[in-house]
């Protein structure tokens, strides 16, 4: 838990600065958005939900501060991948993620309408309020992911019979993104926040109570082709969020 704090608050301190202009002051007062990440409630690879509540702070010159805390649980039964599942088969996950982010807006509120061709989430967000934190904006994001996944593995006895052993899988995710996106505030308060970007993310895995050898149960992420019950590597991270709030 220690290590993950230090994480984030490495990345605020390296990246963020770097988010921020000279500008007027803002005249207002300080605005708050609570909102949730709606596409972080689907958690992958394996079949988990993330029950998650956010929120961001105007500061000033066009610049605001946000962070989402999230609860980790599996859907309900068993997940069993099969052939054409890019999931991980697994018995229960449970666990935690903590995102930072800053952004920095720049006073563009027309929508460039071929964009929702591409992105079509992005018609939601017509007819927004010119407000300083409304419209176009780049962002800063750094978020620590923990889960522990309950898994099966199957072992043959000295007599050929089958059996069946429960063993943890940890995994840490450690990740820093750059975003671009587009924030509406509707008249009676309705928020919605939508972006996309590109990083990198460290993720490590352990595995305890694990019987057999290691090749078996080697399924792995999708896409990025990690061993799921152990390793560690860096690889490319994709963000996409979509999320709903209310503004006070």
């Amino acid at each position: 838990m220690i290590k993950s704090f230090q994480f984030l608050f490495t990345s605020f301190l390296l990246i963020f600065p770097f988010l921020t202009f000279s500008q007027k002051e803002n005249k207002s007062k300080n605005q708050i958005i609570v909102s949730t990440s709606v596409i972080d409630y689907l958690i992958g690879p394996v079949s988990c939900k993330n029950l998650n509540f956010g929120a961001e702070f105007y500061t000033k010159n066009r610049n605001s501060i946000s962070f989402n805390v999230g609860k980790l649980e599996s859907f309900g039964p068993p997940n069993t991948s099969g052939y054409f599942s890019y999931g991980v088969s697994s018995n229960n996950t449970s666990g935690y993620k903590i995102q930072i982010e800053k952004k920095h807006y720049l006073d563009i509120d027309s929508l460039f309408w071929p964009s929702i061709v591409l992105f079509w989430p992005h018609i939601l967000q017509y007819k927004s309020q010119d407000l300083e934190y409304t419209g176009y904006y780049y962002a800063g994001n750094v978020f620590y992911q923990n889960t522990n996944t309950e898994r099966n593995e199957t072992l043959l006895t000295p007599v050929n019979d089958l059996t069946s052993n429960v063993y943890d899988v940890s995994r840490n995710v450690y990740s820093a993104n750059l975003k671009f996106g587009y924030q509406c505030i509707k008249k009676y308060g309705l928020a919605i926040d939508y972006s996309i970007g590109f990083g990198a993310q460290y993720i490590s895995s352990s595995s305890s109570g694990k019987i057999g050898d290691t090749s078996v149960n080697n399924e792995r992420d999708f896409p990025w082709r990690k061993q799921f019950d152990s390793g560690s590597g860096i690889y490319p991270h994709i963000c996409y969020q979509l999320k709903f709030g209310w503004h006070f």
